[in-house]
């Protein structure tokens, strides 16, 4: 039996491939720890770096297969965007719909971008 899409769903997956293909198309987007369905991840020196959509950003030496706890915002921060530049790393973060940016040199201490 042939299964098929309503009218409804149908708009709806059209809706999220159309809203999909310029976020995917984006030059570095995955590069940069940027994925549509994965927590932001940078590389750091010889560690991995990833920051989660409830506020805490992990360390590994051993290429994810296993992560330690650098920092954690509180479960109502999420953290959206991870870069390295210069020997620092940046993060966006986001509170109650307000983005604030933060930098550390070593992913321990975090100082707010003004």
């Amino acid at each position: 039996m042939m299964k098929t899409f309503n009218r409804r769903d149908f708009l709806k997956l059209a809706g999220c491939m159309s809203a999909a293909g310029p976020v995917l198309s984006m030059p570095g987007a995955f590069e940069q720890g940027f994925g549509l369905f994965t927590d932001p991840q940078i590389r750091f020196g010889e560690l991995l770096i990833r920051a989660t959509l409830h506020g805490v950003i992990l360390s590994s030496s051993d290429d994810g297969k296993t992560w330690n706890k650098l920092v954690s915002f509180g479960e109502q921060v999420s953290v959206s965007q991870l870069v390295q530049e210069k020997g620092q790393i940046y993060a966006t973060l986001s509170l109650n719909g307000h983005k604030f940016w933060l930098r550390s040199l070593d992913g321990k201490q975090w100082h707010t971008i003004v």
